[in-house]
Parts: structure tokens; sequence; C-alpha cells
């Protein structure tokens, strides 16, 4: 898929966002200068604010709509080329792709519902095709690991007032499912704002072959504890390997389970995957959970662009091999386990 080669275009979008601003800025800068200085003037500046600025926006979108119902249908058209792209390598793997492993979008499908939406856009949107909601997004969020770090780092009574606080649908994108060595599995990307820049997530979700008796959790010392419930009942104990002891702390209500559950083969495999980083890990009942903060693992094209990254795809194909490797090194596990 070729990129953009219409510079006006992208261009005269650029000059339809600073129209916005000017005409916006003109009109309160008038409202300034007309309303007096009283308290019921100044009411009226905030009353004024955000309807001259949706006003604004309104009325050089409609100028613009011919350009922006363009722009918008090419970016839908490179959003289904690189779900393709996905779709490929992930039957190339032997895996199955979501777009939307939460679910479609609240605000797109809304905004596709309406009549006024310009016919091009609706049938540009249409071609998509529906994605599975993959059931490993409930999981990770009943586990504790879709819950923001920025909370988890916060103060005991924060994290209790956001307990029950979730990402939003739109923040969790690219998802993956199948089974292999006898595991059930979803791995997906969720990302978060921390500090004024996008955190990106890959979880994955195991579902275990046999039942785990405990609760185990392990992780990288920079990155805090889950929080669930369970966790109030934990024990501290070693990592299986004395070289791993220095960066990684392990916790858990059953010694026995967690370093058969977390052995050293299992955490050489966590540290690839993770790019020695930091990352989390917990197992309970019949799942087998893992997240891994960092950069997006699979930006391989530019929505807005068209452009590819030949870069990401590589290090995206490496991620997804690690990921595969890890599920084969859990499901060797429960194997010898069983």
């Amino acid at each position: 898929m070729e990129a953009l080669d219409d510079k006006g275009q992208i261009e005269g979008l650029g000059a339809a966002s600073v129209m916005v601003m000017v005409l916006f800025m003109t009109l309160f800068g008038m409202t300034l200068h007309i309303l007096p200085e009283v308290w019921w003037g100044t009411t009226l500046q905030f009353i004024l604010f955000p309807i001259l600025f949706f006003g604004s926006a309104v009325f050089i979108g409609f100028i613009f709509r011919k350009r922006l119902s363009e722009s918008i249908v090419r970016t839908i058209e490179r959003r289904t080329a690189r779900r393709d792209a996905l779709d490929y390598i992930a039957d190339y793997f032997g895996m199955s792709y979501s777009s939307c492993p939460a679910g479609p979008n609240a605000a797109e499908t809304w905004l596709l519902s309406k009549s006024w939406l310009p016919k091009n856009i609706k049938t540009a949107a249409a071609k998509e095709r529906p994605s599975k909601v993959l059931p490993g997004v409930d999981v990770a969020k009943d586990a504790g690991v879709l819950f923001p770090m920025r909370v988890l780092a916060s103060t005991e009574e924060k994290r209790k007032n956001y307990r029950d606080a979730a990402i939003s649908r739109s923040d969790i994108t690219d998802g993956f499912y199948g089974q292999r060595s006898g595991v059930t599995y979803n791995m997906f990307e969720w990302s978060e704002e921390i500090n004024d820049t996008r955190t990106f997530h890959l979880t994955i979700v195991m579902n275990a072959p046999t039942k785990l008796l405990g609760y185990t959790e392990l992780r990288a010392r920079k990155i805090g504890w889950l929080p669930h419930e369970r966790a109030k009942t934990l024990k501290s104990v070693g990592v299986p390997s004395s070289r791993f002891h220095s960066e990684f702390k392990l916790r858990t209500d059953d010694q026995v389970e967690a370093r058969e559950l977390f052995d050293p083969i299992v955490i050489e495999s966590i540290i690839a995957l993770g790019h020695g980083d930091a990352f989390r890990a917990v197992g309970y009942d019949d799942h087998v959970i893992f997240d891994f903060p960092g950069q997006d693992r699979f930006a391989f094209i530019d929505i807005l662009t068209g452009r590819w990254s030949d870069e990401s795809l590589r290090a995206g194909l490496t991620d997804i091999i690690n990921a595969l490797d890890l599920i084969d090194k859990i499901g060797a596990m429960f194997r010898l386990k069983a």
C-alpha cells in the first residue's frame, strides 16, 4: 500500500486546524472586548469559550468537509490494510487476529450510525470485518493487570478508589488468540498515559491445562505488585535461580507450585520477550497472565501516512516468536507437572 503522495491534502488539513484556532481566537477576543468586567460578563466568558471553539471547528469543518471525508476514508482504508497484514502474520504463526479484542469502539459505532455522516465514510467502514471479542481481556481486568501503573504507584487509598477502574475499549487493540502446547491463549496490547507519554503493554492470558492450587506473582523490581484481593495472604520467597534474585521478586501462598510455575527456563523466556525490562506475571486458578509494558510492538504502519516501518515489522515479528516460545514453555511446565 502506497504512502500519501498528495502533500496538499495533509497541508490542507493542517491549514484547516490553523483556521479553526484563528477564527476561535478572533471571536473570543471580540467577546472579551465587548463584555463588561462584571460578574455576569465573566460568567458569559466561561460559557461562550467552549461554544465558540466548537462552533469554529464545525464551521471550518463544513468548509473543508470534502477533503476531511476523503482523509477519513483513506485512514480507514489504511487501517483495513494493516488489519489484513496482521491477519496474514497471525495465520502464518497459527494464530487468529482481532483488531478490537475488547469489542467495537463505542464512539465510532455511534458516529457511524448517524445519518449525516458522509456516505463514502460509511461505505469504507462497512468493508471492515467484525472482530472477535477476546475473553482474556476480562480475565486480565479481574486479575488487576489492566490497571493503570500511575494508580499502582499511588497510595493505598487511591488504589482502592480506582479499584473498579478499567482501561477504555479504545485503548485495547491488536489481539491474537489460539491454542498451542496444550494451552489456550489470548494476547493483546493496551496503552495508558504516564507523564504525558503513552506506554503500551503486551498482555498474554493463558488458560492453564490444570488448575493451580495457589496464587503466585512474579515481577521485575522496576514495577509494582498487582492490586488483587488474594495478594494480602502472600509471602515473599526466593526466585528459583540465584542469578535472578537481584532483578525479580516472587511472592506466593504455595512455594512449591511457585518454583514450578516460574522456573529458570520460563524466566529466560520472560526476559527475552520483555527485553530485560519491566514485567508482571501472575498465576492462579486456571490462568497464567503476563504483562510487559514498553513501546508499541505492532506499529508496522502509520495510519495517517500509509508508510510501513521495516524496523518495527522485524521487531514485532521477533516479539511474536518470543511470546509463542513463552507459551510453549508454560505448556511444557504443565505437562511435567501432570
